[in-house]
């Protein structure tokens, strides 16, 4: 892909991203009232930025903001960015393949009767296969990070640890 089309590619991206944010803070509110104070100060604690405040943006749109950037500041071949795709590819599979089991057993939840030895026993099988979908998905993004890395020169790792450095702040 020509750096033109990466770079509108990019952008729209940015702007998908920047109209969900403003649509999200819209209707964060839910129409409520609020006896909070609204002022535009600076100085007031909800204008300043929080740690981990991405994370109401679902996992499948931080990926795909993610691999918007590293194909941007990479400058990746059409090769490594067809390989880059398939990683995320195959992780976002990974993810909901985890996330279809969970909603499987929830479904079968609702079937029992509440507090019965039965539903007791599935609501500890959903809590473990929660902790073991989590510990499986933080190896899998070890494999990842180590797989994108793998396939990057030395300048465009380089730039990954960059790029690494600044989502994580």
């Amino acid at each position: 892909m020509n750096k033109t089309v990466n770079c509108t590619s990019v952008l729209l991206s940015a702007l998908i991203i920047a109209g969900a944010f403003s649509t999200y803070a819209v209707a964060h509110n839910h129409g409520a009232k609020s006896n909070k104070d609204t002022s535009c100060s600076p100085d007031t604690e909800s204008q300043k930025s929080k740690p981990g405040q991405h994370a109401a943006l679902s996992p499948n749109v931080l990926d795909e903001r993610m691999l918007a950037v590293l194909i941007y500041k990479l400058d990746l071949t059409d090769a490594q960015e067809e390989a880059l795709t398939d990683i995320f590819a195959q992780q976002k599979m990974q993810i909901q393949d985890q996330a279809g089991l969970i909603n499987n057993m929830l479904d079968e939840l609702v079937k029992l009767e509440p507090g019965s030895d039965l539903y007791n026993q599935q609501i500890d099988m959903i809590a473990q296969t929660r902790v073991d979908s989590w510990a499986n998905n933080m190896k899998e993004r070890g494999h990842m990070h180590a797989a994108i890395v793998s396939m990057l020169n030395g300048k465009q790792r380089a730039d990954f640890k960059k790029v690494i450095a600044e989502a994580r702040q």
